[in-house]
């Protein structure tokens, strides 16, 4: 491969014209390689939750390294692209808005154990009892729930109390046949004025009707609201 000394932008262009399209993609992934990574290059890069970066940086030392190793780059590159990544769980404060946090939680292989009333109770006591955040309106589905929560202690992150009051349940849980109950992680999605909570929650609500298992939501019998959490 021929490496380019720096140039001006037009001699560039010209020089970059007569190389192959693969000698290019080479290049490209070498020079990302090469950025700077210090506080200087961090700063550049936006805050810890703008990961395209590094994300990018990620899939150029895999796929260099796939074709050192004689590998399938391409396939590589598709594999690193197609994977799902989990939000990055981060709550922020808004002003004087309060915070209000839509959370979504599934069973272990979306084993469907969850929609009946022992079950349930079971929940809602370990949700009454990890009390640094509190749980507002919730939907208990067969093999998840919805739940909107604040929190209260500021210095207990939600991905903190999430896996307490998963743990808790779990110790609870009565058919210990059933164990391990949670699927890991949870998505969350924060809200931003009451109108959206009041939104969403209508959405929720109505799984239960999607899902055919009754005619109305109000008829839906895992439901309720623990505490009104504060809004606008």
């Amino acid at each position: 491969m021929t490496w380019l000394p720096r140039q001006s932008a037009p001699r560039r262009a010209a020089l970059l014209r007569g190389r192959s399209a693969a000698e290019q993609r080479s290049s490209a992934w070498r020079r990302m390689l090469s950025a700077p990574s210090g506080a200087e290059a961090a700063q550049k890069r936006g805050p810890p939750g703008d990961c395209a970066h590094s994300r990018f940086r990620h899939l150029a030392r895999a796929v260099l390294q796939a074709r050192h190793n004689g590998g399938d780059a391409s396939l590589m590159t598709h594999r690193i692209l197609r994977t799902r990544h989990t939000p990055v769980h981060e709550v922020r404060a808004y002003g004087c808005h309060p915070t209000i946090v839509f959370v979504t939680v599934c069973t272990t292989q979306r084993r469907p154990i969850l929609a009946d009333s022992v079950a349930a109770d079971t929940i809602v006591s370990t949700w009454r009892a990890a009390d640094a955040w509190r749980v507002g309106r919730y939907v208990i589905m067969s093999d998840h729930v919805h739940i909107f929560c604040s929190p209260i202690d500021q210095r207990v992150p939600l991905g903190r109390w999430v896996q307490y009051w998963k743990a808790l349940t779990s110790r609870r849980w009565p058919r210990s046949v059933e164990r391990p109950l949670w699927q890991i992680g949870y998505w969350d999605t924060q809200l931003r004025s009451a109108e959206s909570y009041e939104a969403k929650w209508e959405y929720v609500r109505s799984n239960p009707v999607r899902h055919g298992l009754v005619a109305q939501a109000a008829d839906w019998p895992y439901q309720g609201e623990l505490v009104c959490l504060p809004r606008d």
